[in-house]
């Protein structure tokens, strides 16, 4: 995700920049390095926070004495100065320099609450579901994980479906269920967690598919927390069936002033255009015209999103937008 550019670092309220570091190696994997990249912001009621760790040459071109709002983009995340990992350090400073927790609660000494809403202390939830052809593997640092995914199989085909879940708590049950392209249930089955407490965790599970398996649209589903979330996947479709959707012409140019972007290499008119989050759930939807250009609609917030294109010949391909406001 940090070769990816896909976390984003914004600021927490209203302030001023008061300080920036930048350049340093982001790649560090111990506590031997003092240099980090930084944004160092002014907020209300003498609060100054420190937002470090950054990817190298990603801070805000914004300088000291600049304004910030809340929500705004201020870098993304890296592993520079004392760290063993790609991290948001998050530091918060009051008017005598000393550093405060903002967070309400048993443990803390601070009467009221320092977030506009604050979240519980544990949130549980599903970051991500995926499906690979062959196991995850995760690198130690600075090394590249290999996360293997693939959205595309054939039937006979090993598949393997994972979960990456934050604040997972012991005896909370996940339902998994993989949908055929009927929408029958083709397998279901239930995973309870034992450890009192994984901040954050992953596991797969994989099957051999039947060569007989229906081809088409499949659907990789869990319930957690109340909480459904879901996959697609594709047995039978090769990932692209026609030259001009070919992966390398699939290219999309978001246009932060206009919400418009364009995706070359389209000639099927009336093709649909899925705008996605990362965990596969459609905020657009889109019917390509002669033009094959397309206005974001302005209620989806800014951040990396998956754009997938049905071609009328079934092909289906897939790319990647930057929505920023």
């Amino acid at each position: 995700m940090m070769e990816g550019e896909q976390v984003e670092i914004i600021s927490a309220a209203d302030g001023v920049i008061v300080g920036k570091n930048d350049g340093n190696p982001d790649h560090n994997c111990d506590f031997s390095n003092g240099n980090w990249n930084a944004v160092y912001v002014q907020h209300a009621g003498g609060y100054q926070g420190w937002y470090g760790h950054m990817k190298t040459n990603s801070l805000t071109t914004k300088v000291v004495g600049d304004s910030v709002y809340v929500g705004e983009y201020l870098g993304l995340v890296g592993s520079s100065g004392s760290s063993t990992g790609p991290h948001l350090h998050f530091e918060l400073h009051d008017s005598l320099g000393t550093v405060v927790d903002p967070y309400f609660g048993a443990c803390n000494t601070i009467s009221t609450s320092l977030w506009a809403n604050q979240k519980p202390y544990y949130e549980s939830a599903l970051n991500m579901l995926m499906t690979h052809d062959s196991a995850p593997s995760f690198a130690a640092c600075p090394f590249v994980d290999t996360i293997h995914a693939e959205d595309y199989f054939m039937p006979g085909d090993r598949i393997y479906f994972s979960t990456f879940y934050r604040d997972q708590l012991s005896g909370q049950n996940s339902i998994h269920t993989i949908y055929d392209p009927t929408n029958t249930i083709w397998y279901t089955w239930t995973n309870a967690s034992t450890a009192p407490h994984y901040a954050a965790s992953y596991w797969y599970w994989y099957f051999t598919f039947p060569t007989s398996s229906q081809t088409g649209p499949w659907r990789f589903e869990v319930t957690y927390e109340n909480q459904t979330y879901s996959h697609d996947f594709y047995i039978g479709l090769a990932a692209s069936t026609s030259e001009d959707l070919a992966f390398n012409s699939l290219q999309v140019y978001p246009n932060p002033s206009t919400g418009i972007f364009s995706i070359s290499g389209l000639d099927h008119k009336d093709s649909q255009v899925f705008i996605k989050t990362l965990q596969g759930n459609v905020v657009q939807e889109c019917i390509s015209s002669d033009s094959k250009e397309f206005r974001v609609n302005e209620n989806i917030p800014s951040g990396f999103y998956l754009i997938e294109v049905h071609g009328n010949s079934g092909s289906v391909k897939t790319g990647k937008i930057l929505i920023t406001k």
